[in-house]
């Protein structure tokens, strides 16, 4: 599956923008792999202050409809990749340039679909800064997803399972009923009378994992007047876009 960049849904912070003192490469990993096989990389922790020293957490994580990120204990979902392998260092001490976090993974024959773990990199302390007369200390933690996908056993599928408009706000849930993880791109199109496209708004743009839910939400307050119909479209790789349309 060719992946898009890296989804904004890790609010702790993107590894490739990690802030003062600490950086990830590359900012996530993707393998596809046969049934029963083995993949294996790495990334690299370098820091612009040295030295740095950092723990390595292991988590699973889920989406809730509202798109808020919920890390979990790892091997807690049923597509964690935690029971098939291991990650190490998970504790370490930059000194100069970087220091290396290498993963191993050896998948069952049974495994189908996608699979996922997610490695938080959480410094031991953080920039100290003045604000308003206190000095206050801040740590930035980096949080890099590895998927695996099992090659010819992937079987994509969106669907909406609800949708609703009340008083100019609408409303649409979309669920990854598939096997797979997707990246995922919801839009909203304002058509008028000759359906061309005044106005065009993304609501959601991330990676879904299979059975999560997303909700958008989206409001016609500052709509142009002249818009007649509206569009939402949810478009991923290898799917069918998915259209939902509601007069005004």
């Amino acid at each position: 599956m060719k992946r898009t960049a890296l989804l904004p849904l890790f609010l702790i912070c993107l590894a490739q923008a990690a802030g003062p003192g600490l950086g990830v490469q590359p900012t996530f990993a993707e393998h596809q792999v046969e049934p029963g096989g083995t993949v294996s990389g790495s990334f690299n922790v370098f820091t612009y202050r040295p030295p740095l020293k950092a723990q390595v957490e292991l988590h699973d994580w889920r989406r809730n409809p509202d798109g808020h990120i919920e890390l979990l204990p790892p091997g807690s979902t049923p597509r964690s990749l935690a029971p098939w392998g291991r990650v190490g260092p998970l504790e370490i001490n930059v000194p100069v340039a970087y220091e290396t976090i290498r993963y191993r993974f050896k998948l069952p024959p049974s495994a189908a679909g996608s699979y996922h773990l997610a490695l938080l990199i959480r410094p031991s302390s953080g920039a100290a800064k003045e604000l308003a007369g206190l000095r206050i200390q801040t740590r930035v933690s980096v949080l890099v997803p590895i998927y695996v996908v099992v090659r010819g056993t992937e079987a994509p599928r969106l669907s909406l399972i609800k949708t609703n408009e009340e008083n100019d706000q609408y409303e649409l849930w979309v669920k990854n009923e598939g096997n797979v993880y997707l990246p995922v791109r919801i839009q909203v199109d304002a058509l008028d009378k000759e359906g061309k496209s005044l106005q065009a708004e993304t609501l959601f743009t991330g990676d879904m994992l299979p059975d999560e839910i997303i909700t958008t939400r989206y409001t016609t307050k500052d709509l142009d007047p002249n818009a007649l119909l509206l569009r939402f479209t949810v478009k991923a790789p290898g799917i069918t876009p998915l259209v939902w349309e509601a007069l005004r």
